[in-house]
């Protein structure tokens, strides 16, 4: 029986709850394909010693981790594009299009996922065990300080709502963003939705599935629960 471990980032306040979108991309696959896995929790000061161990590379640690009897994989598209080779009698994420895909995971980070990373970065540095470090690494990645780049909440729902338009158009027609089945399109609009749903549940309507004044995304955020899980 293959043995699945799977590393995944947690923060004060939600230990043992998803909230990584890297991260909830690779959960969210091995659930749809029905993989079982275990667990293993980190945070940013302990996957800085615990990462390089299991997964030696040079370069910054970071999740998502998956060991499949004793190999380590990182990043969560490669995981993805592994479980679907070593795994074809699951069910696909890709269904024979992985560059629909990957042109989606792109531009889901680009206009999407940073821009409501936004919306969380101030409390995730609150809840985060090295307080220090990851503002001063956060910083240097983002070239400002976290309350220049965090805004006023209000002030990111106009490009949100551009990001999302053709999804929501995708959305009015099919049940899921590719067509009639789920799909890794899927997946990574939902692992996206999750980091705003859990550190700033009071704006997850307002600023996310309430945006267009209908219940499309709201809809669709409940059809994939069967993943989410």
């Amino acid at each position: 029986m293959t043995n699945i471990t799977y590393y995944d980032l947690e923060i004060e306040g939600f230990e043992g709850v998803v909230f990584s979108p890297n991260t909830a991309k690779t959960r969210y696959t091995l659930n749809f394909k029905g993989i079982p896995y275990n667990t293993e929790w980190v945070n940013f000061v302990s996957l800085k010693e615990i990462i390089p161990k299991v997964v030696p590379y040079e370069g910054r640690p970071t999740v998502p981790v998956m060991v499949i009897d004793g190999k380590g994989i990182r990043e969560s598209w490669d995981i993805a594009n592994y479980l679907e080779e070593t795994f074809p009698d699951k069910p696909s994420v890709f269904n024979g299009n992985p560059g629909v895909h990957k042109f989606f995971d792109v531009y889901c980070y680009k206009n999407i996922t940073a821009n409501l990373y936004r919306l969380v970065v101030l409390d995730v540095q609150e809840r985060s065990v090295d307080k220090e470090w990851h503002r001063q690494d956060r910083e240097k990645m983002l070239g400002m300080s976290l309350e220049k780049f965090a805004g006023h909440p209000d002030d990111h729902k106009p490009t949100l709502k551009e990001a999302l338009t053709p999804i929501h158009a995708v959305l009015q027609k099919y049940p899921f963003v590719t067509g009639e089945k789920a799909g890794y399109s899927d997946i990574i609009l939902a692992a996206a939705f999750v980091m705003l749903n859990v550190v700033r549940p009071d704006l997850f309507h307002s600023h996310l599935l309430d945006l267009f004044e209908d219940d499309v995304l709201s809809n669709w955020w409940k059809r994939t629960e069967f993943f989410r899980q």
